[in-house]
């Protein structure tokens, strides 16, 4: 969410990652910390310029940045943009499978691998293949419960 921020360092419009700490502590709260105590205020402007909605809030030697809950909306964006990313997984994970079996194809003709290898080969690519769509499948639906959650 943070990685286009640029903070101005002594000059030079520097990624926030690469001068200071950013964790999560909470779901709905993002903490940074600058490496040097002086540039608290360039991060809080930083972040808040950087046009993503958000309002910093500089504690001490802390910058800290609520989270807004999502609308309806933005959820249904989520939704789709993990069911995106789920399909490109699943996409990776049949052509590795279409690979392997062209490999194992290859060396059954090639004489490397007998036939029964060849077919027991097949079958084990298959079931991982299986199994990996599976864990695609699951993941994606415990990500868009989480999301739809409010």
């Amino acid at each position: 969410m943070l990685d286009g921020v640029r903070v101005d360092y002594y000059g030079v419009p520097t990624p926030l990652a690469r001068m200071a700490t950013v964790s999560v502590p909470e779901p709905r709260l993002i903490t940074i910390k600058p490496w040097e105590g002086n540039q608290i205020t360039a991060v809080g402007d930083a972040v808040r310029d950087a046009g993503l909605g958000l309002t910093p809030q500089v504690e001490g030697d802390l910058v800290r940045v609520p989270l807004q809950p999502l609308t309806e909306q933005e959820r249904k964006e989520a939704v789709a943009s993990a069911r995106e990313h789920a399909e490109t997984a699943r996409t990776a994970v049949r052509e590795s499978l279409r690979e392997g079996e062209r490999t194992a194809t290859a060396l059954a003709e090639g004489g490397s691998l007998d036939e029964t290898g060849a077919d027991g080969l097949h079958t084990r690519l298959r079931d991982l293949a299986e199994r990996g769509l599976r864990q695609v499948d699951a993941v994606t639906a415990a990500a868009e419960q989480d999301i739809l959650a409010v």
